[in-house]
């Protein structure tokens, strides 16, 4: 149990962050479309909204409201 706690999960934390970094992005990217595909409120549906209608700004402003969430994911420690 001890070496479990001192050697193994300290060589196994940077593999478990990204891990679980890259399960968020995908579990956010699945949240979005199965907004856009089966509800009739939410992001996902607003921005199939703002395509269907040709709205460009509104999927812009939908695209930089996303991205500081996006960056700071990626880079924890960087100031947005």
């Amino acid at each position: 149990m001890t070496r479990l706690r001192h050697v193994v999960l300290p060589q196994l934390a940077p593999y478990l962050a990204a891990a679980a970094r890259s399960g968020l992005s995908l579990v956010w990217k699945i949240v979005l479309i199965v907004e856009l595909l089966g509800r009739p409120n939410g992001v996902g549906f607003e921005i199939g909204v703002a395509f269907q209608l040709f709205d460009v700004t509104r999927i812009l402003a939908y695209a930089l409201a996303f991205v500081p969430s996006c960056w700071r994911s990626k880079h924890p420690g960087a100031a947005v």
